[in-house]
Formats: C-alpha cells, sequence, structure tokens
C-alpha cells in the first residue's frame, strides 16, 4: 500500500497595512519651552474664573451679547399645511413679480397666489424654483409640488 504524503499547508501572506501606524506620542526633550511660547505671544489664559468677581463679569458679558445678538431665523419645517396643496409653481426668477403658484383647496382648486397672498389660513412667504414657503401659525412651512 502505498500511501501518499500530506499536503503541504502555505501560511496565507499578511495584508500590508492600509494607513500609516499612529505616530508615537512627544517625549519631553520634543515639547516646546513654555518661556519660548510666551516669548512668541502664546498667553496662557486661565480655563476657571478665579472669583465671584469674575464670574459676575462673565455673565453680565453673556447677558449683554445675547440681548444684542439677532434673534435666531425661524427653523423652516417640511411639511403641509391644513387645507392647501401646492399644484404647481411657477418661476421666472428671484424676486420676480411675476413669480406665482398654483394651489388648491376644499372650496377652490388652481387658485393662482402670489407672494404675500394668503388662503385658508396660511401666507404665502417664498418662492423657489422647487418649493415655496408659507408661514402658518407663525412658523415657516416648506412645501414642494404635491404636498
Amino acid at each position: 500500500m502505498i500511501i501518499d504524503p500530506p499536503p503541504v499547508i502555505k501560511q496565507a501572506p499578511q495584508p500590508k497595512p492600509v494607513a500609516e501606524p499612529f505616530p508615537k506620542p512627544f517625549s519631553k526633550e520634543e515639547l516646546p519651552d513654555p518661556e519660548s511660547l510666551k516669548e512668541n505671544g502664546f498667553k496662557e489664559e486661565p480655563l476657571v474664573p478665579e472669583g465671584p468677581e469674575e464670574i459676575g463679569s462673565l455673565i453680565r458679558s453673556a447677558t449683554t451679547q445675547a440681548k444684542n445678538s439677532p434673534p435666531a431665523p425661524p427653523k423652516i419645517r417640511n411639511g403641509f399645511v391644513p387645507g392647501a396643496q401646492v399644484k404647481g409653481i411657477i418661476f421666472f426668477d428671484e424676486g420676480s413679480s411675476s413669480n406665482h403658484i398654483i394651489v388648491t383647496t376644499p372650496d377652490r382648486s388652481n387658485l393662482k397666489l402670489r407672494m404675500g397672498d394668503s388662503v385658508q389660513t396660511v401666507v404665502l412667504k417664498s418662492i423657489y424654483p422647487n418649493r415655496v414657503v408659507f408661514s402658518y401659525q407663525n412658523e415657516p412651512i416648506e412645501m414642494g409640488i404635491g404636498q
């Protein structure tokens, strides 16, 4: 009887690393000297207020900034408004008085609206090539054709 030798098993080659290994951390000798940083204009600021006076000053400063900052623009919701569906948008150019939309309401179909016009409880605020913005309950609502 002839016995075949066992098959030779080869080890698969190891994949090459895709990225370079992480750089090694700085040693103390490689860090810049704090005095040379100061000479180059670096100022070390304390991270924590040093006392009640400084805390009060920071609070007053933040309050003043908040009062003098313009309010954030309202977030425009994407959705629909009850009783109105956009059927078409006719857009010529930004700010053109010829821009208008066609909407359908439960009472009327193919109603033409321009910016500032209202229907039901909504006011048309903006017209864009593929969407419009209504004001509904003092909140901007963005709609596209078919919504």
